[in-house]
């Protein structure tokens, strides 16, 4: 079985993410967390979707396809 090779800017954009959801969550008063918790939750569905079924492609393939797929 072929083992997977892990893009490392998309864990650590993923990783960043997930500390600002546990930031929000932790000091949701704050103005700043507040705007965060506007996009980064989003960016990081969009970000774990892309990589589900990503094939052996490189990112900027698999995304042009999936554009092509949903706007067709």
């Amino acid at each position: 079985m072929q083992q997977s090779q892990r893009v490392q800017w998309i864990d650590n954009a993923k990783g960043i993410m997930l500390l600002a959801v546990v930031m929000y969550h932790a000091y949701s008063s704050s103005p700043v967390l507040q705007y965060v918790a506007d996009w980064v939750m989003p960016c990081f569905f969009f970000i774990s979707g892309l990589l589900f079924r990503m094939r052996n492609e490189s990112v900027k393939d698999t995304m042009v396809h999936r554009a092509k797929t949903l706007l067709v």
